[in-house]
């Protein structure tokens, strides 16, 4: 499974690249999932079923995100429910940085809802989130993993500003995982997950747009040949 990275990262955030690119290591073969590698985009990408997995910094924020942190736009197979494409959208709304490792959040900063519902407003303007943070918390998301309604996990619904202390899957996170990817091979991949992608022309595509709810939608991989079916997409995860 191979994410691109659009310039736009690099160009929004001082050391962006690598930052995705630990975010998206620290899933990469957990528990069964599929290894992750990165590549650099060329600018040229939208979020949408076009066969890339992308990630992307939108500036001047983006609609479909609200308050959010970022968001995920997953495309999926109707029919097998398999993830045939998934892009992360940074929301620019919101100011980022590659916090330092283990940097431990003020006890009073107020959090930020990983639906950004609830008449969530912007963080105060010295706010900083780690990209690291929200990066690997949507590729969670990615993978199929919905919000933890309890503190601890990775996939925690809220995330504090200022805190480079949880970066990768906990415990609770890779449970998740497993469940998913159990029996799967990591070796199996093309495109997004274990799912085979049918090429843009060959597949007609229905177009849902659905925001996960808290309770969450976990999509369960199917392996499957590349034959003409309705695909849906995009489907929001907000972090």
């Amino acid at each position: 499974m191979t994410f691109e990275i659009d310039p736009s990262v690099a160009q929004a955030v001082a050391g962006g690249f690598d930052a995705v690119a630990e975010a998206l290591g620290a899933w990469s073969g957990q528990s069964g999932a599929p290894t992750l590698t990165v590549t650099a985009g060329d600018g040229k990408a939208r979020p949408g079923n076009d066969g890339h997995n992308v990630i992307f910094f939108a500036a001047d924020g983006y609609a479909e995100a609200g308050n959010a942190l970022a968001i995920t736009v997953l495309s999926y197979d109707e029919i097998t429910g398999a993830i045939v494409d998934a892009d992360i959208v940074i929301n620019g709304n919101h100011s980022f940085a590659v916090v330092a490792d283990g940097t431990r959040p003020d006890p009073n900063a107020r959090p930020i809802s990983n639906e950004g519902t609830g008449g969530d407003e912007l963080g105060n303007s010295e706010d900083q989130f780690d990209l690291v943070h929200v990066v690997a918390h949507e590729t969670g998301h990615a993978l199929g993993l919905s919000d933890a309604l309890n503190p601890g996990p990775l996939m925690y619904l809220y995330t504090m500003p200022n805190d480079g202390s949880l970066r990768s899957p906990t415990a609770d996170d890779e449970t998740g995982i497993r469940s998913l990817y159990a029996g799967s091979s990591s070796e199996r991949s093309a495109g997004c997950s274990t799912a085979s992608i049918a090429s843009p022309s060959s597949a007609p595509r229905g177009v849902l747009l659905v925001v996960l709810a808290l309770g969450g939608w976990i999509v369960r991989r199917r392996a499957q040949k590349s034959t003409a079916r309705t695909i849906a997409g995009p489907r929001y995860s907000r972090t």
